[in-house]
This record gives structure tokens, sequence and C-alpha cells, in this order.
């Protein structure tokens, strides 16, 4: 091809638009790309002002000196035609194919500039001016390297100064825009975290209704009724009647589906659950919970850290025992209870709607709390709970305002989370939402943002899965502003591997999330567990290695505690955040975080973000 007007006109447009936002590009290729590669007068007009702005500025010409200098051209048409090219090079500013174009036009200058050095040559070859030809051919294989050597700090001042640098994105959270400066930018990682067993938690005597699988035995005219958790013995070993169902395999077996109101704390004593902070059981069973939507699997039931508990008292004679960080649906949205106005919030129940009388504060104590699979909110005492909203909120914040939001799920299914999305953009109750389907189509289609929701099950995806999604999305010419995780604990490392300790494969996990926001340049939020800690250099007392660093565990080792050797069942991700070193009158100390907790006097724990302090004594081996 001779001119770049052989690729067509939308090809001349989307390079002109090319040139004026991408600096790094138009730098390489500013020197060689010239007017006279353009059959249109107009497009060869734009690319003459530009590189004389360069010439004298050193920098892209703003679209208000464009106007300024297209005012003083005298040819009325050509003007005319300089402008609607420029309008109509702008719709292209986020097509999905501006990288093919940089790259087919590149090499087009490229090879002009090589094919003008060979020719130059032939003329220099019959007079043997051979240190020229060399100098022509060496300096026409340079054309096209690329200038960005880095940020010069002279040089670059008011480029780093720019808002087109990092192009924030403000959460709905004014002392966070405050504190990133009006948001997470491009290449931005945000991860919200919460402490261990903040969100759903209640008290052992909270009733939450369950429905199991009864098994039964069939022995001759006779069944007999087991619940799963029944224990029986099975070659001299008590085992759950469930778990000796399933080595039966008999046909003989029945199953019956059974409902029951069951103290969430008579739950976890039938399942054997252990009875300290973050205890934890995942049902290999039929087990689920009543929800708003019906019958929903537990997927996992634990127990909190030691914290302050309070009852709550409803006006339909009902009580609660929970944290003041427990959330219930009030008002159509999720309350912390610390945040409920006593008698005036109207909170949702499983027989309708009650408000809060006051509130008791209790003992510290381990309270309780389940997962459940896609819904993640249950009745307990038939009053609703559910945990956070936050990624939801700031990405509906988002797409408010005009961006592009791609969200990825590995929890909840693309329907129920687009249902969330739902009520936090019109603020329709949830339970409310299909008696207005009407009206949540009107609020959409005034909404000037989009949203692109899309579930994997978790464990299953990457960051290539993510970035080979954003690839397709990108050829529907949806081009993303901003990435939701929920959330990235969920997702699988690609530099790990079986024999990687859990506490790397998450912080390999977190540099791959980070690497692909550098790489696309977007800001991702997504969500974790803020857990407390100590340094990695630490040294525990294993029950047969002795004394060794804390960043040497594994899985299933046991070691030394306040009540003996006990085995380690989590290993939690490495995290760097503020340290704090604790210095005992013994001449022991220890380096931790603002969160760890340490026992002291009367069964209580203390951290320092808790109020631990000089004077307070510390157990200790002796």
């Amino acid at each position: 091809m001779n001119k770049l007007s052989d690729y067509g006109y939308q090809f001349q447009l989307k390079l002109i638009i090319c040139l004026m936002t991408d600096y790094n590009y138009f730098r390489q290729i500013i020197d060689i790309i010239l007017p006279e590669y353009f059959e249109s007068e107009a497009n060869a007009m734009i690319i003459k002002i530009i590189k004389d702005y360069n010439l004298e500025y050193r920098k892209v010409p703003t679209l208000n000196a464009l106007a300024i200098i297209i005012k003083k051209i005298d040819d009325e048409v050509l003007k005319i035609s300089i402008i609607n090219n420029l309008r109509e090079a702008q719709k292209y500013i986020k097509t999905s194919d501006l990288d093919f174009i940089k790259k087919e036009t590149l090499e087009f200058c490229k090879n002009k500039v090589l094919k003008n050095a060979i020719e130059k040559s032939i003329d220099l070859l019959e007079v043997g001016r051979y240190d020229e030809i060399q100098k022509l051919i060496t300096d026409a294989n340079k054309a096209g390297v690329s200038k960005d050597l880095g940020h010069d700090i002279k040089l670059d001042i008011e480029k780093r100064y720019s808002d087109e640098v990092r192009k924030p994105i403000p959460t709905p959270w004014a002392p966070i825009n405050d504190r990133t400066d009006g948001g997470m930018g491009s290449g931005d990682l945000a991860i919200v975290t919460a402490p261990g067993g903040g969100g759903k938690c209640v008290g052992k005597n909270t009733v939450i209704e369950i429905e199991y699988e009864e098994l039964g035995l069939q022995i001759k005219n006779q069944i007999l009724w087991f619940k799963p958790w029944d224990k029986n013995i099975y070659n001299d070993t008590y085992i759950f009647a469930y778990q000796i169902f399933k080595l039966l395999n008999s046909k003989t077996n029945i199953i019956r589906l059974k409902k029951e109101n069951i103290k969430i704390g008579d739950l976890f004593k039938n399942l054997d659950i252990e009875v300290t902070e973050h205890s934890n059981y995942n049902p290999d069973f039929y087990l689920k919970v009543n929800t708003p939507y019906g019958y929903k699997d537990i997927s996992n039931l634990f127990r909190t850290e030691l914290q302050q508990s309070v009852r709550l008292y409803f006006s339909n004679n009902t009580t609660l025992e929970t944290s003041l960080d427990h959330r219930l649906k009030v008002n159509g949205d999720w309350k912390h209870v610390k945040d409920i106005c006593i008698d005036n919030d109207i909170i949702e129940t499983k027989s309708g709607m009650t408000s809060l009388k006051r509130v008791h504060k209790g003992k510290e104590k381990i309270l309780y709390d389940i997962s459940v699979k896609d819904v993640q909110c249950y009745y307990s005492n038939g009053i609703l709970s559910h945990n956070s909203w936050a990624l939801v909120s700031l990405a509906t914040f988002a797409i408010k305002q005009g961006y592009k939001v791609v969200h990825y799920t590995m929890e909840l299914l693309e329907e129920y989370t687009g249902l969330r999305y739902d009520s936090c953009l019109t603020g329709i109750p949830f339970r409310d939402l299909k008696l207005h389907q009407e009206s949540i189509e009107k609020y959409w289609a005034n909404v000037k943002g989009e949203l692109k929701i899309k579930f994997y099950s978790s464990k299953t995806s990457s960051v290539n899965t993510l970035r080979a999604h954003i690839e397709n999305l990108k050829l529907e010419e949806f081009d993303a502003d901003l990435i939701i995780l929920d959330y990235a604990d969920k997702m699988i490392s690609i530099t790990s591997n079986s024999k990687t300790r859990d506490d790397q494969v998450y912080g390999n996990l977190y540099e791959e999330i980070k690497g692909l926001a550098q790489e696309l340049q977007l800001p991702i939020w997504s969500a974790s567990q803020n857990n407390r800690c100590i340094c990695i250099d630490s040294l525990v007392e294993h029950k047969t290695k002795g004394k060794i660093k804390i960043n040497s565990l594994n899985i299933n080792d046991e070691i030394l505690t306040h009540d003996g050797f006990k085995k380690v069942t989590h290993i939690y991700p490495i995290e760097k955040q503020a340290a704090y070193k604790i210095k005992l009158k013994s001449g022991k100390e220890i380096t931790c975080s603002a969160n760890h907790e340490f026992p002291v006097k009367y069964k209580k724990l203390k951290s320092i973000q808790s109020g631990l302090k000089p004077g307070d004594k510390l157990f200790i081996k002796k």
C-alpha cells in the first residue's frame, strides 16, 4: 500500500484518535508519519498541525489548542472538513481495534522510511559513498523504535500531575476518595478487608430453620431412622450416621427430607465443631437453611473470635444475640446493628416487619456464623441477616457516573448478583424487586454506564481466565473502566503448584492480580479477610521439630498452645501492614500487627487496636 488512504476512511480517523490519546505511541511514530501519506486534504492538514505543534511544544495538542489553530485557516471548506473529521474521530476513542490500527500504521511508516533509504542508496552506490549508505540504512532501521525510556523527572512534570495519568474512579465514600487522590486509578488494586468474624454472627441460642435428609435403614418390617449427625459404632469407632450410610451404599437405605428449628449452638455441638475461635466445618452431606428464597445449602459453619456480644430486643417480642457489626435488613437495605435507629428503622423478618426497641450490651464471647450458598443470607430467630454489599455499592456508584464495569462473581450466581445491583440502584427493597420490574427497566434505561456480570465457580478461574474474558468483551466493543472481583481469594494462582504453601499461594495470587491491573491499566477492587498476624520470623514450638519460624509451618503441623499441642488448621496469606514490637519486663519481645490479640486476665483477649497498653499482663511459657 502506498498511502494510508488505501486502508480506508475509518482507519485514518482511528489513527488520528490514537495519536491524540496515546502519548507513548505519539512519540514513537510522530517523526516518521508524514502528511503526504494521507489522500484526504483535511486529514493531511490535521497531521501537519499535530507535527508542527509537537515540533514547537514537544507535546500533543489539546482539543482547545486544535480549535484555535483551525480557526486561523482561511479556506472555509477545508476548515469545515477538518472539524467534521475530528468530530468523527472522537467516536472511535473506545473501539476494540485501536492496537491493530497502531501496529499497522507503524509498520507502514517504517517500511516507507526503509524504502526511501534504499532508493537514495542506489544513487550513493554509483559514486561509492558506502559510509553514507550504511548510515541511511542504520537510521532507517531505528525509525519507529519506542521512545519510552522512562519518566523524565524534569521534562515530564506536567504529565505526572495530569488527571489522565491515573484516571481515578471515585467511590461512594468521601474519606477513601480524599486519601486516594480521587479514588482508585489505572493499574491500582484495592482490597476491602474486614476482621475474621465480621458480618453475620449470632449467639448459640439463636434459632435457625434447617432442612436435612433423615436416613432410614430397613430391618425386616421396621425402619430405623437416623439424623445425619447421630453417632453410631462402625468398626469399633464412633462416626456420624451419614458417613456409615455412605460406606454401606446399600439400596435398602431410605431417605426422607426433614425440617427442624434448631439452636445454632446445638447444631455446632451435634457436628462436633471444636469450641475454639475460628474453628470451622464444611458439611459434606445434605444440609440447608431457610432464607427468603427457600432452603439453601450451608457451605460452611464456623465460630468467630472472642468479641463483644449484644442482645437486641424487637417490638414483635423476639430477641437476637449478635455483635454490633452484624447486619440486618433495614428499610430495604443492609445495616450494621450499631447503625440501626431504635424505634425508627423498619427491620425485615420472616413474618413481616418489626423495629428495634433496645440494645443490651453483653459479655465478650465466641459467636456463631454460617455461610449460605448462592444467597449468603438466612433467618436467625426470624430476623433476616446478611453480609456486606460494599463491592456492589462502589460499582453502582461508578456506573451512575457513566463508567463501564465488569463484575466477576465466584460465590453468587449472575442473576442473583444482578438483583443486588437492581436493589442498590433503585433503593427498592430486595424482597419487592419482582413487583417493580417495569420501574427497574426505566431506572437502567437512564443510567449512563454499563455493567457485565460473569460467574466462575470457586477455584476455577485465574488471571488468564479474566484476561481472555476481557479480550472477548473488547471484541464486542465493551472496554471496561473498572473491574470487581467478588472475590479474589476464590481464584487460583497460575504461578503456584501443589507444593506451594497456602500463604505463598495467596501472595502469588495477589501479585498476579496486581500485574493484571497494571497490564490492563484498570483499577481492580476485591474483598478479603484481614487476619490477626505476627511477624513471619516469630518462633513457635513444633511438636517434633522444636522451635521453628512461623512461616515454616504447614497444615496439620502440631504446635504448642496454652492448652497443649494443637493442629494447624489454616495458614493465612502473608500481608504487608504496620508492625509493632511489644517488649515485656522479662526482656521477651514479639513483633505483631495492631489486630493481633493476646490473652490477658479474666479470659479476655486484647490487641493494640482494642486497647492493649503498657502495664497489661500477658501469659508466657514457663
